[in-house]
């Protein structure tokens, strides 16, 4: 148990650190003065990109820039078609997931 413990511990970890890198980078100026495919280099380092680990996305607080972020490197030759329709899969699966934690959370609370 312990082995699987801190395998999932790490994985956690690794994820965090990819995803403060991502918040970090969006903040710099310099980040939105790039090109399409030097930003996807800033924003996803090979951290994000392990396998298995699926699409990371950045959003907004409408859970709309991840698409628009995909559609744009979409228009730029950056992405492929298929990873806009990835994007919008995962997110369209996030959306669900969140409301079924949202569920599960108010079954526990109603439950203790």
């Amino acid at each position: 148990m312990q082995v699987i413990e801190r395998d999932i511990v790490r994985n956690v970890e690794i994820i965090d650190l990819s995803l403060r890198a991502v918040v970090d980078n969006l903040r710099a100026p310099e980040t939105g003065e790039a090109s399409p495919k030097a930003r996807q280099m800033i924003l996803f380092d090979r951290a994000a990109s392990a396998r298995d680990l699926g699409v990371m996305l950045v959003l907004d607080g409408n859970g709309d820039s991840s698409l628009v972020i995909t559609q744009n490197q979409y228009a730029a030759g950056v992405a492929a078609r298929s990873d806009v329709i990835t994007a919008q899969t995962q997110l369209q699966t996030t959306e669900a997931l969140s409301i079924a934690v949202e569920l599960s959370r108010a079954t526990l609370t109603t439950n203790k």
